[in-house]
């Protein structure tokens, strides 16, 4: 044992420890190189995926347009707002909203299971109400951002990896939702892993897959990798699972046109154009 170690022997008594910054500089380097390689700005992510935009624009006219006024007005609707869903809010903004919105009453699911709860939630009993659907909401998350106990029909609070794949696949029909808001990084036995290699592989055909905060076709975010340093690495997952992969469709990109068709984009959803990006992958898996 050298000296280090029998100093941080005695310091872990008090939860404390002495650790290198050698690392970390490392890694403040290896940054400054991706920055110095213009990283950020270039659309390198798009390999092997089925990135359609014709199938988005026509996703776009007929999944999410023909909602567009019932969702602007739940928007001035002060009771609603009271119930939980904030379009201001930071975490799920205009463009996704107004998506995962359309989606629910255009697929009128039986069933949502949602891996990760907050605002999200308390739109998606909106349109539950709205569309005056029979949707059952389970949501799964040990610290919801906010109080959904108002809004979700069964809510578990635990870890996702926790569960048999089969409490999840089973409840799941054509149709119905799988709704992944994760913690965002692979790590042995984590949420990440087991979505993507076990419950995915799973799931019936006809079932609708989100998958948020995944930004094709380029990389996370500069400020949440280099100033944050939140470390997420789900996206690689999620490229990897679907290169190639012709079990799962990706139905929407919110990134990717919010990159490639904004002009469209605005024009659809004029609630939009203040919107600063948008971050959710929709997929569904078509064939066993």
């Amino acid at each position: 044992m050298n000296l280090v170690q029998f100093i941080n022997q005695i310091l872990g008594l008090f939860g404390v420890k002495i650790i290198s910054t050698i690392p970390e500089k490392r890694e403040s380097q290896r940054l400054d190189e991706l920055r110095r390689r213009n990283h950020w700005s270039t659309a390198k992510y798009t390999a092997g995926l089925d990135l359609d935009e014709t199938r988005f624009l026509w996703f776009l006219d007929h999944v999410c347009v023909p909602y567009r006024d019932d969702f602007n007005l739940l928007l001035c609707d002060a009771a609603k707002i009271c119930h939980g869903y904030r379009i201001d809010n930071i975490w799920f903004g205009p463009i996704d909203s107004c998506v995962l919105y359309g989606i629910i009453r255009h697929f009128r699911p039986n069933h949502i299971i949602e891996v990760g709860s907050g605002f999200s939630t308390h739109l998606m009993r909106c349109a539950i109400v709205d569309g005056n659907l029979p949707t059952r909401i389970i949501s799964i998350d040990p610290e919801p951002r906010v109080d959904i106990h108002q809004v979700a029909d069964t809510i578990l609070a635990r870890r996702v990896e926790e569960l048999d794949v089969h409490n999840i696949v089973d409840q799941l029909n054509t149709g119905d939702i799988l709704f992944i808001d994760s913690s965002h990084t692979i790590v042995s036995g984590g949420d990440a892993p087991f979505l993507f290699l076990e419950v995915l592989p799973n799931l019936r055909p006809g079932v609708l897959i989100h998958v948020h905060d995944t930004f094709f076709p380029y990389d996370y975010p500069e400020e949440w990798i280099c100033t944050l340093r939140r470390g997420w690495n789900e996206q690689y997952l999620v490229h990897a699972f679907l290169a190639f992969n012709t079990t799962f469709r990706i139905l929407w990109s919110g990134s990717y046109m919010w990159d490639r068709q904004r002009e469209a984009l605005i024009a659809a959803l004029p609630h939009s154009a203040n919107a600063k990006g948008a971050g959710s992958l929709w997929l569904q898996r078509i064939d066993s």
